[in-house]
C-alpha cells in the first residue's frame, strides 16, 4: 500500500516541480534580459 502512495505522490509532485522549474527559470532570464537593456 504504501508503494502505490508513494508512487502515486511522485507522479502528482513532478508536474508541480516542472512547472516551478520552468516559471523560475523563464523569470530569471526576463530580468537577465531587462538588466542587459
Amino acid at each position: 500500500m504504501s508503494e502505490l502512495v508513494k508512487s502515486a505522490v511522485m507522479l502528482a509532485v513532478w508536474p508541480v516541480l516542472i512547472y516551478a522549474s520552468y516559471r523560475f527559470c523563464f523569470w530569471s532570464l526576463k530580468s537577465y534580459l531587462k538588466k542587459e537593456q
